[in-house]
């Protein structure tokens, strides 16, 4: 019988709940497990970290992505699967995972689910499952964040849009914000550098990211290399009109100013410090972001394959 750790974060959207909990409760009650509420970030790693040595088979995350990116961490290269009680905004590995958005079906999923080996990108030595970036991309995710984690009003209607808020905020800096643009030079293995004026850097380790942004059509997180895809800026019309299209299924890709393309390297330079968003969270800010792929290094539970084989989840089928 497999032994399962669930952790559950109660800052997540949904994570403290009682109805989630009690729910997760009730779905895992006639297995070995056990339910942890961490008290603080360092306690949920800590958990996550000891669970080989406790004898642990799964850890179970009940939390967003950033809750999940603090678990993954501690998980890669090692023997223990992670699995995903989808609690956050936007849930973007659930959703790749093909996992049910509701508490009792993704803990059925993952009772009877499959283990698969996924790969982890890593920037500037910090691991990411989904996808994120440089540019525009942190902008969006910083500015959300914070209106996410404040009170009243605003952090309200911004949690109740979910992964939409990210598409409106995006409009809103694109025509708004006094900067939008900067300077980066990408380096790829085995080509000369290239340096542009660019609207956003993606690097992802799936299709999509939020429920609609489909950056990188042809990636998925088991093929041994990483999507990236750059807008150049030229307007803030061409802009809105790229942004656009890149949530209508990945039309972007044959327009002029996006360059796109599947790398086990790369790395993106600039003369003042960037900020890498991922999963969710902040993970690097530096002149110099370093990125590469990790094949095949951590084990997930999901649903059982679908007929056809491969990763034929929701994030894919809107790149379709």
């Amino acid at each position: 019988m497999l032994r399962y750790r669930i952790l559950v974060n109660p800052t997540a959207r949904n994570g403290a709940d009682a109805r989630w909990v009690g729910g997760v409760r009730a779905a895992f009650a006639r297995t070995d497990h056990e339910i942890v509420i961490p008290g603080s970030f360092e306690a949920m790693c800590r958990a996550a970290r000891d669970a080989r040595e406790d004898g642990v088979d799964v850890v179970v995350v009940v939390g967003g992505d950033g809750t999940v990116n603090a678990v993954a961490n501690q998980l890669v290269g090692g023997p223990v699967a992670l699995a995903v009680v989808p609690a956050g905004t936007a849930n973007d590995l659930a959703r790749q995972l093909g996992m049910p958005l509701t508490p009792l079906a993704a803990c059925q999923a993952i009772l009877r689910g499959e283990r698969r080996a996924m790969d982890v990108g890593v920037v500037n030595g910090q691991c990411f499952l989904t996808g994120g970036g440089t540019g525009i991309v942190s902008d969006v995710a910083v500015g959300i964040h914070a209106l996410k984690s404040g009170k009243g009003l605003a952090a309200w209607f911004t949690r109740a849009l979910g992964s939409l808020a990210y598409t409106l905020y995006s409009a809103w800096l694109i025509i708004s914000a006094p900067r939008v643009a900067h300077v980066l030079t990408l380096r790829l293995e085995g080509q000369p550098p290239v340096t542009g004026l660019l609207l956003a850097m993606f690097v992802n380790n799936q299709p999509a990211i939020g429920r609609t942004v489909c950056a990188c059509p042809g990636t998925q997180p088991d093929d041994g290399s990483l999507g990236w895809c750059k807008l150049v800026w030229t307007s803030r019309l061409r802009g809105l009109w790229l942004a656009a299209a890149m949530n209508r299924g990945g039309a972007h890709a044959e327009l002029a100013g996006v360059n796109a393309g599947e790398a086990r390297e790369l790395e993106l330079t600039a003369d003042e410090p960037l900020e890498f968003m991922a999963d969710g969270e902040l993970l690097a800010q530096a002149s110099v972001l370093r990125i590469s792929v990790l094949p095949a290094s951590l084990w997930v539970l999901a649903p059982p394959q679908r007929v056809g084989g491969g990763w034929l989840m929701e994030a894919t089928s809107k790149c379709a």
